[in-house]
């Protein structure tokens, strides 16, 4: 009961103490869109891309020996 009467009246009071306990990780400083925001979609897509760039690179490769 007391614990139902503090998050009554401080609804935040787990997102405060869990900010406390757990600061935030640093701020997304890398090339590109932040991980921590992209949606599943965008992920594969970027995964595609990069699959895409890599087997380009490798045929240029195979191509100039």
């Amino acid at each position: 009961k007391v614990l139902l009467a503090l998050i009554a009246k401080r609804p935040n009071l787990v997102v405060e103490l869990y900010a406390t306990l757990y600061p935030a990780p640093p701020a997304w400083i890398g090339e590109g869109p932040d991980p921590a925001t992209m949606t599943a979609e965008e992920r594969i897509t970027e995964i595609g891309q990069n699959l895409a760039r890599g087997i380009m690179r490798m045929r240029a490769a195979e191509k100039s020996e």
